[in-house]
């Protein structure tokens, strides 16, 4: 298998302006993953329509995709971008990683390229971590019953998408969704999960940060 990572990288965010260059810890958010990236063997092209991004992802050994501008907007959707990018990458299975989530290991990127390889049936792989907490929608409680205080950590978890997935082209390309029909899951430590949105989320990252230095 031909494998390839694509990391779309924006600079017009709309939550968190600027937050894909903003300094974590003593460097900016986007190198936290490139450096896990470097360990990982596997080509990496930086989709960006900004010049800066395009160029320090050289500096680092990537391959580069320069996106149209109109691409950048809020009505995008992330398979417009996946077919962008699949037009200059050629490669049997494609990773889509997010500088947002900085604390991804590279064993973690690793185990989910070596799930497809050494599956059958999947075409899609992606990490979840489980959340124990009371959830409700549309004022109905999800996962729990009101009336019976059962502890947290005794109720069955909602499982929430880690935030990188892999997959194969061929299936994208007829599916038109990163999770495929026939797909893969493995459990993703919680911090490598925390993804960057708002500043809330920048500075629980920050905490995180010093914590594990």
């Amino acid at each position: 298998m031909k494998k390839a990572i694509v990391v779309p990288i924006k600079t017009n965010n709309q939550r968190l302006p600027g937050k894909n260059t903003m300094l974590l810890g003593d460097k900016p958010l986007y190198e936290h993953l490139f450096d896990t990236l470097k360990l990982c063997d596997i080509e990496v092209y930086v989709d960006s329509s900004d010049n800066k991004i395009l160029e320090i992802s050289k500096q680092h050994g990537f391959k580069t995709i320069k996106r149209p501008t109109k691409l950048n907007s809020q009505e995008t959707s992330g398979n417009d971008l996946i077919n962008h990018a699949l037009k200059h990458i050629d490669c049997d299975v494609l990773g889509q990683f997010f500088v947002t989530t900085p604390f991804l290991k590279n064993t973690t990127i690793k185990k989910s390229f070596s799930i497809l390889e050494n599956s059958h049936t999947s075409t899609s792989c992606f990490g979840l971590y489980p959340v124990y907490d009371r959830f409700w929608i549309n004022n109905f409680p999800v996962n729990h019953t009101p009336g019976k205080l059962v502890g947290t950590q005794f109720m069955d978890p909602l499982m929430r998408e880690s935030g990188f997935y892999v997959f194969r082209k061929k299936d994208f390309l007829s599916e038109q969704s990163r999770i495929t029909k026939s797909f893969s899951t493995f459990l993703v430590d919680k911090n490598e999960c925390i993804d960057i949105d708002t500043i809330e989320d920048f500075i629980y990252a920050e905490a995180i940060y010093k914590s594990l230095k």
